[in-house]
């Protein structure tokens, strides 16, 4: 906002109404990037832990884990 004070006092309105939108739609973009890159990252994280937790897995077999982890019973939640 200490830009708008460079300008002359007759200006200051019309520096507000151009700075105010052009905020907004750089926020909006930053935003949109940000989203796109979270839901990207989620996909690519998602696929990476699929190929790892098989219900074939010995590590999922085990007697001590618990009941939800395993594959042959339905899942209440």
């Amino acid at each position: 906002m200490k830009i708008l004070f460079i300008l002359a006092p007759h200006y200051r309105n019309e520096g507000t109404a151009l700075f105010s939108p052009m905020r907004n739609i750089g926020s909006s973009i930053g935003i949109s990037i940000v989203v796109t890159l979270l839901a990207q990252n989620t996909q690519v994280n998602h696929a990476g832990i699929a190929d790892v937790m098989t219900p074939f897995r010995a590590t999922l077999q085990q007697p001590w884990l618990p009941q939800v982890w395993k594959s042959e019973t339905p899942s209440t939640h």
